[in-house]
């Protein structure tokens, strides 16, 4: 396993980029990230190389986990 992706959450202030989500890339996959504009998918691959964290799950890259659990934002 290369990349592995589980629960990830992001949140920019109060609006839900994106929640929950999993994604698995094996060495030699290839892998195509489509979705219209404003959809996530700049900040996922920021999540991905580590230039941006996340709110909450967790994210693997070559065996090493990094995990992160945050508090839910409130309205």
């Amino acid at each position: 396993m290369l990349i592995q992706l589980n629960n990830i959450t992001k949140n920019f202030v109060v609006n839900e980029i994106f929640s929950n989500v999993k994604l698995e890339i094996n060495d030699k996959d290839r892998v195509a990230i489509v979705g219209r504009n404003g959809a996530g998918k700049s900040t996922l691959l920021k999540i991905i190389a580590g230039a941006i964290s996340f709110d909450s799950g967790e994210r693997t890259i070559r065996e090493v986990i990094i995990r992160i659990n945050s508090r839910k934002y409130r309205k």
